[in-house]
């Protein structure tokens, strides 16, 4: 498993209007706070993970569950383990021909020395039990050795961001509402998953600096902490997102300024944050070799941002590579001739119904 490492930067300096100026006695016991909540980061939920997977790791493993948690756990299984489950049960219903149809199917597939995993708080039950039993396989409760004594009407998913919300209460998975004109469009999170494998894929160092570009309510910006990147800044339109934003990443311990537009501000100091047009950004693009969006706002907005880049590019000229999640503007991307496609990120995410596109400006293929 890759060793994530905690950053304990200090915390300094002053922050935009609206924010306080913090002396040397307040900014530390501030970095004590965080540290404290960085506990929660993504190395300790790949350890409790592990820890609750068991000895499965030799064993042929069968997925019992058809949610979130199911198809999280099958990547992590894969991107961590090397190992590819043996079969999917998926569970299509909760009534009582659509268990039985899963009990079936899990009565022919079931073989002594299977693991078989289940990452819904519906399962095991009795009769899933004994179908397993009767074939030789172990049972593991996953999703009760994740959340031991949390209510099953809770069901907080077998994710990252379920967990997080789960044990420090930030709201990650919320729906986001954006207006485009006389249209409001609604918008979910950025998937963890696609954000850290885009990431990690770029033949870029740690160092480099991350912009998420309409960064919601963090989740992108979280993903990249948990890549290893620790120069990371974000820009966000809407205010009660941004807040939600700041919120988040304050309760996970992960430091963060927030900057006027117009700020050059430098990302080795925390978590760069601005709540305004992306269109508008200037200078403050020049610190940063990569670009990611969720499909965050119309052509005409893309068209702008584009623009800025060239002009950044221009300014600085250095290799840059666009992420871009749910590509609506994909030839709007290339229209405009800064970057070129690289490569597709299609599969292995299920219970994703977006494609992530990377680009870059120039250099050798991914």
């Amino acid at each position: 498993m890759r060793a994530v490492r905690l950053c304990q930067g200090e915390v300094q300096g002053g922050k935009a209007s609206g924010c306080k100026i913090l002396s040397d006695a307040q900014g530390s016991g501030i970095v004590t706070r965080m540290v404290e909540k960085m506990k929660y980061d993504y190395e300790r939920f790949c350890h409790a993970l592990t820890e609750a997977l068991g000895k499965s790791r030799e064993s042929p493993v069968i997925l019992y569950g058809m949610d979130m948690g199911t198809e999280f756990v099958r990547w992590f299984l894969e991107k961590y383990w090397g190992r590819k489950p043996k079969a999917l049960v998926g569970i299509s219903s909760i009534s009582y021909g659509g268990m039985h149809l899963a009990l079936k199917s899990l009565h022919y597939l079931a073989e002594a020395g299977d693991v078989v995993l289940c990452p819904s708080p519906l399962v095991p039950d009795s009769s899933m039990t004994e179908v397993c039993r009767a074939a030789g396989a172990r049972v593991i409760p996953l999703w009760h050795r994740m959340y031991p004594g949390v209510p099953d009407c809770d069901y907080p998913q077998l994710t990252y961001f379920d967990w997080l919300k789960h044990h420090v209460g930030i709201d990650l998975r919320g729906r986001v509402y954006r207006e485009n004109g006389i249209i409001q469009a609604e918008h979910l999170p950025s998937d963890f998953r696609t954000v850290l494998d885009a990431l990690e894929s770029l033949p870029c160092e740690k160092s480099s600096a991350v912009l998420d570009v309409g960064g919601g309510k963090g989740a992108a910006v979280i993903a990249a902490w948990a890549a290893g990147f620790r120069r990371i800044g974000t820009i966000e339109a809407d205010a009660d997102c941004f807040a939600s934003l700041r919120d988040n990443l304050q309760a996970l311990g992960i430091p963060n300024f927030c900057h006027q537009m117009g700020d050059e501000a430098d990302p080795d100091e925390g978590v760069a944050c601005f709540c305004g047009n992306a269109a508008e950004l200037e200078k403050e693009l020049d610190h940063y070799q990569i670009f990611y969006m969720f499909n965050p706002f119309d052509g005409d907005v893309m068209q702008a941002v584009l623009s800025q880049l060239e002009k950044s590019f221009s300014r600085s000229p250095r290799q840059m590579y666009l992420v871009y999640g749910a590509p609506l503007y994909h030839c709007t991307v290339l229209q405009h001739g800064l970057f070129r496609q690289l490569r597709i990120m299609t599969d292995g995410y299920g219970g994703t119904t977006y494609w992530t596109f990377i680009y870059t400006t120039g250099g050798d293929l991914l």
